[in-house]
């Protein structure tokens, strides 16, 4: 049970669930729905467990079927060791690809050349080859490899944005939404809501950000366009919400452009939890 120093926190803390279950229940409208699903994220989750009992992350075809399940689509993605694996992987996208480092130590990182875009041949490909295998020295890896390389389409920029949900052992499904690197990860600007999501609170979620001023177009670049950033958000949402075994799920990045949003990266984990959830966990938000 929580436990204060004083009444005063106490009386505060008594205001905050008052406050949120104000929230919660005034009439915003009922959460979005993006169709029926067909059943096929509960089936590639059961035989996750089924395999791994204590739960492991998703492969990207298992992944791929669970966010599919929720009209979720995501970037091909092609994981790649050396150059050559490279050259058939943009062969097989049409070129006009994207090269880039996503092991932890070098994405987000605006001092560090992770990301090669609109490589149309092979000399291209090689020179970003060669300027990621200069990157791993830079980081101490032993070779691009070690760096978790990857072949994608190239899309449309935009502010890269991170969304993530989790499972709270005592609030429940909860997600979050902020721009991706420093600002959410060293200064904490996310905002948190629980699952599932209507639109009125993604927006909300969205404006609430300390960085909301470069969704809304800085020093004349257009704005993001905010529509599909809360359909994402509110899929992520329902997922959650219908999925307990997916504790945690991590959209990074999402680039938010003045046309769309394209979710470039995605991890899901998977681990056994309760299918029926506390009814009082969501009254505190």
């Amino acid at each position: 049970l929580p436990a204060f120093a004083n009444y005063a926190d106490a009386l505060q803390a008594i205001q905050r669930v008052i406050d949120g279950e104000a929230r919660r229940t005034a009439d915003r409208g009922a959460p979005a729905q993006a169709g029926p699903t067909t059943g096929a994220a509960r089936t590639t989750v059961e035989a996750i467990l089924a395999d791994s009992p204590t739960g492991r992350e998703a492969t990207d075809e298992e992944a791929l079927a669970i966010l599919a399940d929720h009209g979720v689509s995501v970037v091909p993605t092609r994981h790649v060791a050396t150059l050559e694996e490279a050259t058939w992987a943009a062969e097989e996208l049409g070129w006009d690809v994207v090269l880039k480092a996503t092991a932890r130590a070098a994405r987000g990182r605006p001092d560090t050349p992770n990301v090669s875009r609109h490589l149309r041949d092979a000399a291209d490909l090689a020179a970003a080859w060669a300027q990621l295998e200069r990157l791993a020295g830079h980081l101490g890896a032993p070779d691009a490899a070690a760096i978790s390389p990857v072949v994608q389409p190239t899309v449309p920029t935009g502010i890269p944005l991170t969304l993530r949900a989790i499972e709270d052992r005592a609030l429940g499904p909860m997600v979050c939404v902020g721009v991706a690197g420093l600002p959410s990860e060293l200064l904490g600007d996310l905002a948190w809501r629980a699952a599932p999501l209507t639109p009125d609170e993604g927006f909300a979620m969205l404006g609430s950000l300390g960085a909301a001023t470069i969704l809304e177009g800085y020093r004349g670049s257009p704005p993001a366009h905010w529509f599909s950033i809360v359909d994402a958000l509110v899929r992520l949402a329902r997922l959650k919400d219908d999925l307990p075994e997916v504790v945690e799920a991590d959209f990074t990045p999402v680039l938010a452009g003045a046309s769309g949003a394209a979710i470039v990266g995605v991890r899901l984990r998977i681990a056994p939890a309760l299918r029926v959830r506390d009814p009082l966990a969501r009254r505190t938000t």
